[in-house]
């Protein structure tokens, strides 16, 4: 993700290549406190490291940006794109996207220079999202001199990411699925809103859960199975961990599968799941195998099975008939 604020600073840190910059630098440039640099700062950086950019942080000397001509380049082209008019429901699914994420620091006025709109317009947007949000149990908290934040339990929220953030937020362009289950739309949300990396390493564990048991995802479960696994890594490598029982799923519906899929997590996301997170897995991957079963039993239906059910009545209606001698072919009723 890199919002609007965060392209400016690095628009600063274009102009200064291969320069120090320091924080107080920064904010004079773009006319805001230190504090909302430091804010964003963290955001500039990840967006750095997944793009390959080099970003160092010196202590007493400030920020120093390495970028090669291409990147920069890149980071144009960006510039260009970059939308600057949101819808109300664009608007609505950043700021959702924000409060869902973790962020704490957040004004009225950060979200209103992000979003190129009035306080008022922001403060009536966050209405409405607390409307939502509070369908869910999660409620929204304004806290004068801090900022805006949500609070509510781990499990909710992460459902609450997957329903309402719809749009993606970030910059980067996909032009082509890397997995055809996936839609344009589908993989740029992914990898925008929860992270590069979580994506590819949510795609590898549910191809490695195919390939171990010789099985093929239905492009609904697919797409699920990779939604909710991108969002529960970017929640555990930020530390929001699960920590209660999800008391409305209980039992395991395939332990030998839910063990190897956490183990490829733990493996390539480096990564330590607590029970609850595991029983999360399970969870992902058990509905991932209902919703398959679904399919395969409507596609049995589709493959003729009404009309294979109809060609034995008629067979057996006939043989009726014959040994009975009573016509039970054209009674509607039988």
């Amino acid at each position: 993700m890199l919002s609007e604020r965060g392209m400016q600073i690095v628009e600063k840190l274009v102009e200064n290549n291969a320069k120090p910059v320091t924080s107080k630098v920064l904010a004079l440039g773009l006319g805001v406190s230190e504090r909302s640099v430091k804010t964003y700062i963290k955001e500039v950086s990840d967006f750095c490291d997944e793009n390959g950019m080099k970003l160092e942080r010196k202590p007493g000397i400030g920020f120093v940006a390495n970028f090669t001509d291409e990147q920069i380049a890149q980071i144009e082209d960006m510039k260009k794109d970059k939308r600057t008019v949101l819808s109300k429901n664009q608007r609505m699914s950043y700021i959702m996207f924000i409060l869902l994420s973790g962020w704490d620091t957040y004004t009225l006025a950060l979200f209103s220079d992000e979003l190129n709109v009035s306080k008022k317009v922001i403060s009536d947007d966050i209405d409405c999202v607390a409307e939502r949000l509070q369908k869910h149990n999660i409620t929204v908290n304004r806290v004068a001199g801090h900022g805006v934040f949500v609070t509510g339990d781990e499990f909710s929220i992460r459902k609450a990411l997957k329903k309402y953030c719809v749009f993606p937020i970030g910059n980067h362009k996909i032009t082509k699925p890397i997995d055809y289950r996936l839609s344009v739309l589908d993989e740029s949300i992914c990898v925008n809103n929860f992270g590069r990396d979580n994506f590819e390493r949510a795609i590898q564990t549910v191809e490695t859960i195919e390939k171990e048991y010789n099985i093929v995802y239905t492009d609904y479960s697919f797409k699920a199975c990779v939604k909710y696994l991108c969002i529960q890594l970017l929640r555990v490598r930020m530390g929001h961990l699960l920590k209660e029982n999800i008391d409305e799923y209980e039992e395991y519906i395939n332990e030998e599968i839910t063990n190897k899929a956490v183990e490829e997590l733990e493996k390539i996301g480096k990564i330590e799941l607590n029970d609850v997170e595991k029983h999360y897995v399970d969870i992902i991957f058990a509905s991932a195998a209902m919703q398959r079963a679904e399919v395969e039993f409507e596609q049995f239906h589709d493959e003729g099975f009404y009309d294979l059910r109809d060609k034995v009545c008629d067979e057996m209606l006939e043989y009726m008939s014959e040994i009975l001698n009573i016509n039970f072919v054209e009674n509607d009723l039988l």
